[in-house]
């Protein structure tokens, strides 16, 4: 092979590797952020989750303090129904 030649050849498969170095890149790239977006959307569910459990839990030791052995107690001055058996204070 020529000197000439061979020096395209060799030109050529330097700018394909250089090529493919900067499409790993760019594809390493995108997964940290399509990762990151994942570990973020995931604080948030487990956030929503938590809040709604604390939520359920409160309503329920609320529950279970308004009623009296003759039924439900009413709201007293300052407080509010918030459904069938939670009240709460404002």
């Amino acid at each position: 092979m020529s000197l000439r030649i061979k020096a395209v050849v060799d030109k050529f498969v330097q700018e394909l590797k250089e090529a493919l170095d900067a499409d790993i890149q760019d594809r390493i790239m995108k997964e940290r952020e399509m990762q990151s977006y994942i570990e973020e959307r995931e604080r948030e569910v487990a956030e929503r989750e938590a809040a709604w459990k604390a939520e359920l839990s409160r309503r329920r030791d609320c529950a279970s303090r308004s009623k009296t052995k003759d039924g439900e107690r009413k709201p007293r001055k300052g407080e509010k129904r918030l459904d069938g058996n939670c009240i709460e204070s404002r």
